[in-house]
């Protein structure tokens, strides 16, 4: 989410008042900086940090981290190889061989380092374990070793502990399915806004969205606003604050949708009052397309797919930072993949609202075609930068960050296959023979 955590910024910005040189301070606000998007001052902060304790290598390893996110990997590299022939072999360090190995050609090094720190168990956070695990799977998938992969995979999902109750899922869909018929959406109120500001970008996850987004954000009249999750707290108001149900939906006034849609658009703009179109990237906002379209009639949908089993084995693969418990199993990931399918089909059958369906295997294909599709849809000129989206200097703050700094490439079309004699459960959940 593009946004600064206000009380803990605020909290650290009063701690470098009373001490200019705290380091914990700085290393702090580095990372809140990094996740807020602001790459520029996490560097700062960090390098800071560094100025004041250069010989603690945890902060060399957090300087490094944000180099890594700023795209100066070089630097991060050096960082990252004075440690290591200082002796180092902290998780940590592991971790950002990881994230660096793909682009020195040091996957075996990176694996290497990853499994002694995974067997000496020395770990300073909770999570720690897994993300190495899925950074070994990742590796591995890398060197074609996909028996390692699955199985390091398949670990890190198990050692989260989630929980997930595929139900819940289910019960949400069928409820939207049952009371927002055609004739329902008809008869609900719709804001008088024409703007077409907003671009909405949704599908599983895994599917593109980030991608997408990143393509939008290299156009000059374009601003990513990132995952943010404005739509679900405008839902949780609309209940107050209690559990969404779309029956309230019915319950709600002009005057109301008016006041959450011009709520909504004065939070957007603020974000870059310059441009024509921003872009809100959660992929589970396709479980509020419903409100979507009595907020923002005109609102532009890019809806972003991929092949079913490549989606959700590449979710199965990923160290999501919160939230997706069903990625974590992949009978809930083939039952989650279903009611994802019902919910967009209800969605074309009842809603007006313009939806460009973005295929992930033709973009790879034939970017430029599709690029075209997609600025043509939103009402935007082309602009050949789009093409060049790997080269915006844009820190995506997703686990697909690392992917969408490369150009387009095919080799992620049709990766399931390297593991179909793992993915039974997957397809039993799909319903698939």
């Amino acid at each position: 989410m593009q946004r600064d955590h206000p009380k803990a910024v605020e909290h650290f910005d009063h701690a470098l008042k009373v001490d200019v040189n705290c380091v914990e301070a700085h290393a702090s606000l580095s990372e809140l900086k990094l996740i807020s998007g602001n790459v520029d001052s996490a560097l700062r902060h960090a390098r800071r940090a560094s100025e004041i304790s250069p010989d603690d290598p945890e902060v060399t390893i957090s300087l490094a981290f944000i180099l890594e996110a700023a795209r100066q990997e070089q630097a991060a590299m050096d960082l990252v190889e004075k440690l290591s022939s200082a002796g180092n072999r902290s998780p940590r360090l592991a971790m950002l061989l990881g994230r660096l190995a793909v682009r020195f050609n040091q996957e075996r090094q990176a694996i290497e380092l990853i499994e002694q720190a995974l067997a000496k168990g020395r770990f300073r956070a909770a999570r720690e374990p897994s993300s190495l695990l899925f950074a070994a799977a990742g590796l591995y998938d890398r060197i074609g070793e996909y028996e390692k992969a699955f199985a390091r995979a398949k670990a890190a999902n198990e050692s989260l502990g989630a929980r997930h109750d595929p139900r819940q899922i289910e019960t949400l869909v069928q409820d939207r399915i049952t009371y927002l018929t055609r004739q329902r959406v008809r008869s609900l109120p719709r804001a008088g806004t024409d703007s077409q500001m907003p671009i909405f970008i949704v599908g599983m996850p895994r599917s593109g969205t980030t991608l997408a987004e990143q393509i939008f954000a290299s156009h000059p009249r374009v601003h990513a606003g990132g995952e943010l999750d404005w739509l679900v707290n405008l839902a949780a108001s609309t209940a107050g604050k209690s559990q969404f149900r779309c029956q309230i939906l019915g319950t709600l006034s002009l005057n109301h949708i008016e006041e959450l849609s011009a709520a909504y658009m004065n939070r957007l703009q603020a974000l870059n009052p310059s441009v024509d179109r921003i872009t809100d990237k959660m992929p589970l906002n396709f479980l509020y397309l419903g409100l979507i379209a009595m907020l923002f009639p005109n609102a532009r949908v890019i809806h972003c797919r991929r092949d079913p089993l490549d989606t959700c084995l590449s979710c199965y693969m990923t160290d999501f930072v919160a939230g997706h418990e069903f990625t974590t199993n992949l009978t809930w990931l083939g039952h989650f993949y279903r009611q994802y399918e019902r919910m967009m089909a209800h969605w074309r059958d009842v809603l007006d609202l313009s939806v460009l369906d973005v295929d992930y295997e033709r973009l790879v294909n034939d970017p430029q075609t599709q690029i075209r599709r997609m600025l043509d849809f939103a009402g935007l000129p082309w602009d050949p930068q789009c093409l060049l989206f790997h080269e915006n200097a844009r820190f995506a703050a997703t686990a697909s960050h690392q992917q969408v700094r490369s150009a387009l490439y095919a080799s992620s079309v049709g990766r399931a296959k390297n593991y179909i004699n793992y993915l039974g459960p997957l397809r039993a959940a799909m319903g698939w023979a």
